[in-house]
């Protein structure tokens, strides 16, 4: 029965494959658990090896995942993440070990307990039904194993009807429990949730890329995953991407796209004015970070500056977080406006022309146009996510002279290219607003739902200045916003845990394995404190035991009436042997006897066969009297 064990250990080792990013080792792991599967021959080890042995495979299991698994800085949804990963193959394979031993310690109970650790550590992701699945199906077999491995267990064939009925309608009842609790409760927590958040539910969950392309967004939903966590002074209007060449309702960038790596620093030094930013959820391409930048510092790798100011990071060293000090820009600097800034399609220039001097009527200054072109897209025009775009209009102009209804991306391209038909340098800006505080923890929150877009337009004199024509409302307003008690310690709670997943997935194959070497060295230590004593005790025992010689003259002297108590030491007896009347002119010789075999028995003096020679006449003698 033992050969079934490998059943379960097989199932979790499928799910790895399916979860891990390195799914060539769930193949390792399940070749090596079938055998156990399909023969009945084991390695019978005494318990000692067996735990030196558990010990050293979790060493070796450590060592080596941690070189296969490379450190993954994002928690990626529906991949396992590097720390989980790396606990999930060492179980495994402390599992897959315990199969090719004869009679493991704790028995197929504990090695199925084993394998519920590998299977709880690959639920470090979101999977959505495969994980309760599997964990049901575990389960399942575990309980079928322990029915079938347990000799006290009685056959479910002499189980009572009822009792039978009665265990099916627990687990019938227990099933739909669970069911309506997965079903129910998730969507009553979102809805209370949003209750909470008391948002508009038009938001659109959006992603960035290079090219932006103008659309209607009807049907998407909010998305509210968290993105950064931002710990320090409160900002807003994260950069991310610059787009400056507008064609056909696209949005591109003219940078090129070969990335140069710029040496960051590792640390800053401490102070009040230092604002942290942790990235949450998938590498991203871009760091989002604040238009007045001073000094930056990341946890991991380079970043590439490009002239628009935007920091991006290399390929295969991106940084879960930054550290900024709000500054000038010394070190990393906007350049000033290009051609490409001022780029604008005739068709566009002569229908928003007409209206940006209108609108900018009486203005004389680049300042005040900015400011009126901003006003009246905030005043005259709705932010909407629901309408409809006639494909074969330019989108900006449909909503400029039309609809005039649409969201952040429409409203900052449409003043954008109002301004560039006045000559004013400008441009379209991707990133994030931060309203959201979250008072558990004292951070504050940036979800998907929070990504916008905004205006810089180059004024001569003060350079680049930032400008967000988009009406207030939702979240991107820059009202204050606080998460609610229970999605903030929920969120409070995840980020703990994801620090501890960062640090342990920072620390060196020697620093983890550290541990594991302190306890091996502590077991070997008390391994052999405990032998010690053994081998101490089984001699005290060898020494309380009397020789047969010292017996037999023991029992000579108790017919003589002479006895000696258990507790008195021997040289003490031989002493009284001295003057025991009862002897006569034995004394002598009795009391030389004892002290010899005093001698031998612990100090090892004089020869046992002439002691045995002499004890057997001195009894014979002291019989004949």
């Amino acid at each position: 029965m033992n050969r079934l064990v490998a059943l379960p250990i097989l199932l979790v080792a499928v799910l790895y494959g399916l979860v891990s990013s390195r799914p060539e080792l769930a193949l390792v792991f399940g070749a090596l658990a079938i055998p156990p599967a399909l023969t009945t021959r084991r390695f019978d080890l005494a318990r000692s090896s067996q735990l030196l042995l558990h010990v050293t495979v979790f060493a070796i299991g450590i060592v080596v995942f941690v070189t296969l698994i490379p450190r993954q800085r994002m928690f990626v949804v529906g991949v396992l993440h590097s720390a989980w990963a790396r606990v999930a193959a060492t179980m495994l394979l402390l599992a897959v070990m315990r199969l090719y031993l004869k009679t493991p310690i704790g028995g197929p109970t504990s090695t199925v307990a084993v394998g519920l650790v590998a299977l709880t550590a690959c639920g470090g992701t979101k999977t959505g039904w495969l994980f309760p699945a599997a964990v049901s199906l575990y389960l399942v077999l575990a309980f079928t194993i322990r029915r079938l491995t347990d000799e006290g267990s009685a056959p479910l064939s002499l189980l009572r009807r009822r009792q039978f009925y009665m265990g099916g309608f627990a687990l019938t009842a227990a099933a739909a429990v669970a069911v309506s609790a997965a079903v129910i409760i998730v969507p009553v927590h979102n809805a209370f949730v949003e209750r909470l958040m008391k948002l508009v539910p038009h938001h659109t969950q959006t992603g960035f890329s290079d090219r932006l392309r103008l659309g209607s967004l009807r049907g998407l939903l909010q998305s509210d995953e968290v993105v950064m966590r931002i710990r320090g002074r409160a900002t807003d209007h994260l950069r991310g991407v610059v787009y400056d060449r507008y064609h056909k309702g696209r949005w591109t960038s003219s940078v090129d796209a070969e990335l140069v790596p710029s040496q960051v620093p590792k640390e800053l030094e401490p102070g009040p004015d230092i604002t942290s930013i942790e990235f949450v959820g998938e590498e991203t391409d871009y760091y989002f970070l604040p238009f007045a930048l001073g000094d930056v510092a990341v946890n991991s790798g380079n970043a590439s500056p490009e002239p628009s100011g935007v920091l991006r990071p290399i390929a295969a060293s991106v940084s879960d977080r930054l550290w900024f000090r709000p500054g000038g820009r010394e070190h990393y600097p906007i350049a000033g406006p290009t051609a490409a800034d001022l780029q604008i399609p005739i068709r566009v220039f002569e229908k928003v022309q007409p209206l940006a001097r209108e609108w900018t009527r009486g203005a004389s200054t680049n300042e005040q146009k900015l400011a009126a072109l901003a006003d009246h897209l905030r005043k005259d025009f709705r932010y909407s996510l629901e309408f409809e775009r006639l494909s074969s209009r330019d989108p900006v102009v449909y909503f400029l002279l039309e609809d005039r209804q649409g969201h952040c991306e429409y409203f900052a391209s449409a003043m954008t290219l109002l301004a560039r038909s006045l000559e004013i340098p400008a441009r379209v800006v991707g990133g994030y607003r931060v309203a959201e505080h979250n008072p558990v923890g004292d951070y504050f929150i940036v979800r998907e739902r929070n990504a916008h877009t905004w205006v810089e337009a180059w004024v001569p004199g003060d350079g680049w200045q930032t400008h967000d024509p988009t009406p207030p409302g939702d979240l991107t307003a820059a009202r204050s916003l606080e998460t609610p008690l229970l999605a903030g310690v929920s969120d409070w709670l995840r980020s703990k845990w994801e620090g501890v997943l960062r640090q342990l997935d920072a620390l060196s194959w020697t620093q983890v394995l550290s541990p594991f070497f302190v306890l091996l060295l502590l077991f070997t230590v008390v391994r052999w404190w405990r032998t010690r004593e053994e081998r101490a005790v089984k001699a005290r025992v060898e020494m309380d035991q009397a020789a047969p010689c010292f017996e037999s003259l023991s029992e000579a002297l108790a017919s003589r009436g002479i006895h000696r108590p258990p507790t008195q030491p021997i040289e003490r007896w031989a002493d009284e042997l001295a003057d025991a009347v009862p002897l006569g002119g034995a004394r002598t010789r009795a009391r030389n006897l004892v002290l010899r075999y005093s001698a031998f028995r612990y100090g090892r003096l004089g020869s046992e066969t002439e002691l045995d020679r002499d004890v057997d006449r001195f009894v014979q003698d002291l019989g004949n009297q």
